[in-house]
């Protein structure tokens, strides 16, 4: 990647939970951070640098302060939420608090490369999995409320087994995700599968699938290769 793009980057990761999405996108930052690229990492600071009860903290004040300062794009985005007809009232609330701050940061952003954990792309597939509509959908809704003129994003999806993620969770400490919360392996499959049905349905051209014993300088040529393209598209 060359490090005089004048352009705002988003590089989102997304997968089934324990994919390695925070591990591989924190180890591009920090080689791209080492090649003198300025790059921020919103939800990975937020989640690694906090508490669970400080995030939920922030979340609940930026939820606070975005109904009263953007009421007009809040009540957009409570729209397309509400669209999943969730069958419990209290998923709209949930999503919104998870997905507000991104849309802030993303209307916010400037000039550098943004790389998410856990970016509006994941936010979309978390939305469908008690809703009606799909992941697909809703990620094109939530691209509705950003800026994204002023946006080039990329979407890095690392694919992996379902019998390895149910390894490797089950090793993990925390319990932060509603897979992780389920203690039958049964019903745990049964939502990995889900999950990874919605993720398969993301179609975007500036998708790179990838596996998650990805070498990161080997990762760093793909997107550089896709940006490349991407900005060709935008000179003809």
């Amino acid at each position: 990647m060359e490090n005089n793009i004048n352009k705002t980057i988003h590089i989102e990761f997304y997968g089934l939970p324990g994919c390695g999405k925070s591990t591989i996108s924190h180890a591009l930052a920090l080689y791209l951070k080492e090649n003198n690229f300025c790059v921020e990492e919103p939800t990975y600071e937020l989640d690694h640098c906090n508490n669970k009860i400080i995030r939920r903290i922030k979340k609940i004040l930026q939820y606070i302060l975005f109904y009263f300062t953007e009421n007009k794009l809040y009540r957009k985005l409570k729209s397309s939420i509400k669209e999943n007809e969730y069958l419990q009232p209290m998923l709209v609330y949930k999503n919104l608090i998870n997905i507000i701050p991104k849309v802030i940061k993303y209307n916010s952003s400037k000039n550098k490369i943004y790389i998410w954990d856990e970016g509006l792309i994941q936010s979309s597939i978390s939305a469908s999995l008690y809703g009606k509509k799909n992941a697909n959908y809703n990620e094109k809704k939530f691209l509705e409320l950003i800026n994204i003129q002023e946006n080039l994003i990329i979407y890095v999806y690392i694919k992996e087994d379902i019998e390895i993620i149910l390894k490797r969770l089950n090793y993990r400490k925390s319990t932060d995700s509603r897979v992780e919360k389920e203690n039958n392996t049964d019903k745990k499959i049964k939502m990995l599968k889900k999950i990874l049905a919605e993720c398969n349905l993301i179609t975007n051209k500036r998708k790179i699938c990838v596996s998650s014993s990805i070498d990161i300088i080997q990762l760093n040529e793909l997107i550089k290769n896709t940006l490349k393209g991407s900005f060709q598209e935008e000179n003809k």
